[in-house]
């Protein structure tokens, strides 16, 4: 009696398995390539939002200067601090923040913050996380230093804030500006805009000529972050502020605040006000009033 040899049935077996899964692979691949939306992605959108990099250009809010030309306000460039924590590359190749403890250890020296504050910040479940207050407005020299820790996941964005180098000097005419931030969604992340907004004095009754408007540049990138060769570019640059000129002289100004110092320690008033005025123009040549303040205090 023969036995009948079943072997070679596996080569069979297996050549149907295999042509089974290239079959479904091509239809798999058919209907990604064909198919306008993929498992309820619109195809179009998703590689849009994936290769398109848009950047605001900010406008330079407008000088304020005295009679002869002096700054009494004027915008100087600060920087946020931020963290990515998206446990993947962003659209930029940065890597996120993986070491928290050691991160946040290293940072809070430089912010001035608690290492416990800084380790619940970037343990939140988010895209991006700014590092604040510590991280918000710091100079270049700050900036510098946290670049030389050269750590993962680290970024800044450089914005603008309004800045008075003579501190209370006729406080109560400039007025003060404040850096204000919007948070927007964009492309399923939520990103911060900054602007800075007048509340007070020239600050605020000539907001509309000061701020000036916004550009924006937009382009595609590759998967690196870099702009493709020979690929279109929109670019829609930034219309700065109008710089105003008050009639305030510096000269009078400085003996106005003196004066008004000197009263205010001799008699001790609650409130004190004192102005110059040329007689034949109407022209405001200075003002104080005490008690005063330092409206780069109240950025």
């Amino acid at each position: 009696m023969t036995r009948k040899n079943n072997s070679w049935n596996f080569p069979k077996r297996t050549y149907i398995i295999f042509l089974v899964f290239i079959l479904v692979l091509f239809i798999q691949y058919c209907y990604v390539s064909l198919a306008p939306s993929v498992y309820g992605i619109n195809m179009d959108d998703f590689a849009s939002k994936r290769n398109t990099y848009s950047k605001t250009l900010y406008a330079k809010r407008g000088t304020i200067y005295d009679a002869n030309e002096n700054v009494l306000a004027t915008t100087v460039t600060s920087y946020t601090v931020i963290a990515y924590l998206e446990k993947s590359k962003n659209s930029r190749g940065e890597l996120y923040v993986k070491d928290i403890s050691a991160t946040a250890k290293a940072l809070a020296p430089i912010l001035e913050m608690s290492e416990e504050a800084l380790t619940k910040l970037l343990n939140l479940d988010v895209y991006q996380v700014e590092l604040g207050p510590g991280g918000r407005n710091i100079t270049e020299l700050t900036k510098e230093k946290i670049e030389n820790l050269n750590l993962v996941g680290i970024d800044f964005i450089e914005n603008n804030k309004r800045w008075y180098p003579n501190d209370d000097f006729a406080s109560y005419i400039i007025g003060y500006a404040k850096t204000k931030q919007t948070e927007i969604v964009k492309d399923d992340k939520t990103l911060i805009e900054y602007s800075i907004e007048g509340e007070m004095g020239i600050e605020l009754q000539y907001e509309t000529s000061l701020i000036g408007k916004n550009g924006y540049l937009e382009y595609q990138q590759d998967r690196n972050g870099y702009k493709i060769p020979d690929t279109d570019e929109t670019r829609i640059d930034a219309i700065n502020g109008n710089d105003i000129y008050l009639t305030i002289n510096s000269n009078i100004q400085w003996f106005v605040e003196s004066a008004i110092k000197d009263a205010t320690e001799k008699y001790q008033p609650e409130l004190m006000m004192i102005g110059v005025m040329d007689a034949k123009t109407g022209d405001i040549l200075a003002y104080s009033q005490t008690p005063s303040f330092d409206p780069n205090i109240r950025e």
